[in-house]
C-alpha cells in the first residue's frame, strides 16, 4: 500500500500539520518543507510512534511543497498546501466593512466585488495545489503560487474603485 499524505495549517497559521496513512511497518520518515516563492526549507522527522506531526514557525504564506523522504532517500509522497491566514485575515476585514454599510451604497459594491475576486482566487489557489498529484502535475505549480500572490495583491492594494 502506498503511503499518504494529509496536511493543513494549525488554525493560528503557526504549524503544518502532518499526517502519514498507511506507513510501512517500523518506518521513519524524514519531512522537508519547501516555500516555493522563498526556497525557505524546513526540516523534520516523524516515525510509526507519531499519529501527527507539527512543524512549527511556519509564518510564510503561500504555496509549500511538502516531501516524505524513506530512508533510501527517495521521496516516498508528496503534496502542495496554500496557507492562506494573509488573506483569510483581508476577508474578515472586508467582511467587517460590508456588515457597517448600506446594501445600496456603491461603496459597499465595490466592497462586496473585491471580496468575491479575492475569495475566487485563494479558493482557486487551494484547488489548484490540491490538484498536483504526480511529477506530470507540477506545471500547476505556478498557477497556485501566482493566484495566491493576485489575492494578497488585491487584500493590500485598495481595490474599492475596482480591480
Amino acid at each position: 500500500m502506498a503511503l499518504g499524505l494529509r496536511t493543513r495549517m494549525s488554525g493560528d497559521c503557526k504549524a503544518l500539520i502532518i499526517n502519514l496513512e498507511a506507513p510501512a511497518t517500523g518506518a521513519a520518515y524524514n519531512i522537508m518543507v519547501t516555500h516555493v516563492s522563498t526556497g525557505t526549507v524546513y526540516k523534520g522527522f516523524v516515525s510509526l510512534d507519531d499519529d501527527s506531526y507539527a512543524m512549527n514557525n511556519m509564518t510564510l504564506g503561500g504555496l509549500y511543497l511538502v516531501e516524505v523522504i524513506g530512508s533510501d532517500g527517495a521521496v516516498e509522497a508528496f503534496q502542495y498546501l496554500i496557507s492562506s491566514c494573509a488573506v483569510d485575515k483581508c476577508l474578515v476585514l472586508l467582511t467587517d466593512k460590508l456588515l457597517s454599510c448600506g446594501c445600496t451604497s456603491p461603496a459597499c459594491s465595490a466592497i462586496l466585488n473585491k471580496a468575491q475576486k479575492v475569495m475566487l482566487l485563494i479558493k482557486s489557489a487551494q484547488g489548484t495545489a490540491a490538484r498536483i498529484m504526480r511529477e506530470e502535475d507540477k506545471i500547476l505549480v505556478s498557477d497556485a503560487d501566482s493566484q495566491y500572490k493576485k489575492a494578497v495583491e488585491m487584500c493590500e492594494g485598495n481595490c474599492d474603485c475596482g480591480c
